[in-house]
């Protein structure tokens, strides 16, 4: 009899709560959907710059882009539904 019968002996006397549990796989949160400043510019037809000037004057708040470690933002889709919705 190998390790692995006794083992699999022993814990059949155990109760069903120390008994081996199959682990589900968790669903990963689903990506946000994010855009560069150029993309954005692109999508509504202006200048990057006017995108750069409404992150300036809180046009878009804080809570609508964030910027990556190496400065570069990135600007969540629902600032883009926001603002398509304002043009």
């Amino acid at each position: 009899m190998s390790w692995i019968e006794k083992t699999d002996n022993w814990l059949e006397g155990l109760g069903e709560s120390r008994r081996r549990r199959q682990l589900k796989p968790k669903k990963a949160p689903e990506p946000e959907v994010v855009y560069t400043v150029k993309e954005i510019a692109n999508i509504l037809k202006v200048n990057r710059n006017t995108v750069f000037k409404w992150i300036e004057t809180d046009v878009l708040g804080p809570e609508d882009y964030f910027r990556l470690p190496g400065g570069y933002l990135r600007i969540r889709h629902s600032a883009l539904m926001k603002l398509m919705n304002q043009i």
